[in-house]
This record gives C-alpha cells, sequence and structure tokens, in this order.
C-alpha cells in the first residue's frame, strides 16, 4: 500500500472514532498528557540535565526533582500553566496553548511522525537565522 492511501486510511479511521464524544475527550487528554511528558524529558535529556537540575532551572529549587518527575510522566496529567512556563523559561523555548478545531488536531496528528520533540531554543534559532516573518505588510 503506498504511504498516501495509508495516511488517508489512518486519517479516515482516526475521524470515524473521533465521532464517538468520550473517545474524543480521551483522545485529546492522552495526547496532550503524552505530548508535555515526553517533550519535556527528550528537551531535558537533550541538554544534558537530571531532573534535580531541571527542577533547579525552572522552580529554582533542586529539592522539587520529584515535581519533575510527575510532569514527565504521561499518565499525570495534572500540569499547572505556571509550571508549563517556568519550563518552557528554563529551555528558552515558546509555549503554545490555545483551542483548536478538530481538524487542525487531526492533521496535527498526522505530523507528528515528522516532528522532532526537542524544540531549539530561541538563541539556537537565532544561531540558525529565524526563517522571516510570514506576515506581509498591507
Amino acid at each position: 500500500m503506498e504511504i498516501g492511501k495509508l495516511l488517508s486510511s489512518s486519517r479516515d479511521h482516526l475521524v470515524k472514532r473521533l465521532k464517538d464524544v468520550a473517545y474524543r475527550h480521551a483522545w485529546i487528554q492522552s495526547h496532550i498528557n503524552n505530548g508535555i511528558a515526553f517533550q519535556i524529558r527528550a528537551m531535558r535529556k537533550a541538554a544534558g540535565w537530571d531532573q534535580k537540575k531541571l527542577a533547579e532551572e525552572a522552580l529554582g529549587n533542586s529539592d522539587l526533582q520529584s515535581m519533575i518527575s510527575r510532569y514527565e510522566n504521561p499518565d499525570y496529567g495534572k500540569y499547572s500553566m505556571q509550571t508549563l512556563l517556568n519550563l518552557a523559561k528554563a529551555f528558552d523555548v515558546g509555549l503554545i496553548v490555545r483551542f483548536a478545531p478538530f481538524s487542525e488536531l487531526v492533521e496535527w496528528e498526522e505530523r507528528l511522525l515528522d516532528t522532532e520533540l526537542v524544540v531549539p531554543s530561541f538563541t539556537q534559532e537565532l544561531k540558525k537565522g529565524l526563517p522571516p516573518s510570514q506576515v506581509r505588510p498591507d
């Protein structure tokens, strides 16, 4: 089976499953919990930090290592916005939190295979050269 048909079939299957409201909301929660937990862990490891070092950098106290451990557990799911902002600051990356239509989430799911969990810091992006703005002047 060619990759295009496989992706189309996979997308159709996902859309069919999302018609069930309970599945839809469980899918969103799982998507968020797994994505945040795995991304925090991947970025921490890429920085060469253990959990104590990340707790020190993000939370100002290495004794809060157990909190980092909870955040890296996909079963936890009780993220505070402030702690996510602190983690973004420690990694020097942005944080996007917004409501979105399911069509966008399905597209995001399809692109996940090509997505890197480790996000470059602002400094790393500057070294590579930030892409030009997509905003066109009026």
